[in-house]
Order: C-alpha cells, then structure tokens, then sequence
C-alpha cells in the first residue's frame, strides 16, 4: 500500500476497499458504493439550493394532492351517481350519491389529523 505522500505525487491515484469505510464499498464486488459519491461537486458551483428546491415543490405537489383527493373521489361518485338514476337505477343511484358526504367526511377527518 502506497503512503499518502507518494500517492499525492502520482498522476493517478485510485482509492482501494482499505480507504473506504465498512459503509462506503459494496461487500460483493469491493467496488466503491453510491453512498461513497454522495457528496461529490460535479459542476464545482455547488447545488446552489436547487435540491432544496426540488424539494420543497415535490411537497406542495403531494400537499395539495392529499388535500384535494377525497374532492375528485367525491366528485367522481357524484357522477356515478347521476349517470346511474339517469339510467334508470334509481335505487343505486341514491345509494352511491350517499357515498359522497362520506367520502368528504373522511377526507375532512384524515386532514384534521395531519394539522
């Protein structure tokens, strides 16, 4: 194994399973693993909060996805429902146009929990 001072002088120097952590190689091939890479500066700017930005809209995104799904569920039996009584299933009809109240009811209850 070379000393790091004859390392440096090197033109290239490859770093061995002996430099990397028990957390840093893969167990099977002695390769280094993502986990190694994780904190490399490939573009030398640095992320410049783009991560954090990406982040943070995927949130929002999943946010108003969960707030507004129990509406489009709702909705969708609404119309289910009209398109049934309208068929001629009055019976079903009226039994899938109560699903809606509590589709909305749950979603309510699950969102209050969530605040």
């Amino acid at each position: 194994m070379q000393t790091k001072e004859t390392k440096e002088k090197t033109k290239y120097s490859f770093e061995t399973i002996e430099s990397y952590g028990p957390d840093n190689h893969c167990h099977y091939s002695g390769l280094p693993s993502p986990s190694a890479y994780e904190n490399i500066d490939y573009d030398g700017i640095g992320d410049q909060g783009r991560t954090i930005k990406v982040e943070q809209k995927k949130d929002k995104i999943m946010e108003t996805i969960q707030k507004y799904y129990p509406i489009g569920l709702a909705f969708i039996s609404f119309v289910f429902s009209v398109t049934l009584w309208f068929s001629g299933y009055k019976d079903e009809g009226v039994f899938v146009g109560v699903w809606v109240p509590s589709i909305l009811s749950l979603g309510n209850f699950i969102n209050s929990i969530k605040k």
